[in-house]
């Protein structure tokens, strides 16, 4: 074999393996893809977490108002703004940080 036909060997090789290193990383279930997919797939963990943490505390709400008709009153009263039968319910703004009033210069 001639050095010429080596060298042309040697290139055509290089070629090839540029191009796959090319289509492993840009092309289509490449190393960009794959590292988009495990972003995705960290925040859908992040907001499944979320919703788990959610699911539990509404769990314990809900087992609160079954077992303690206190819970459960001061939930109607302040949740669903409900009252007694004859009750007068006087509604106050909500009060303001002392921070808040500081800023204002009060």
């Amino acid at each position: 074999m001639s050095r010429k036909s080596l060298k042309i060997i040697l290139f055509s090789m290089l070629v090839v393996w540029m191009a796959v290193g090319i289509a492993a990383i840009w092309g289509k279930g490449g190393y960009k893809d794959i590292k988009v997919a495990r972003q995705k797939a960290f925040e859908i963990r992040k907001d499944v977490d979320r919703l788990e943490a959610e699911i539990r505390d509404l769990k314990t709400q809900v087992e609160q108002l079954e077992s303690s008709p206190y819970v459960y009153e001061v939930h109607a009263r302040e949740k669903l703004l409900m009252k007694k039968p004859g009750e007068i319910v006087i509604y106050l703004p909500p009060e303001q940080k002392e921070e808040e009033g500081k800023k204002q210069g009060h």
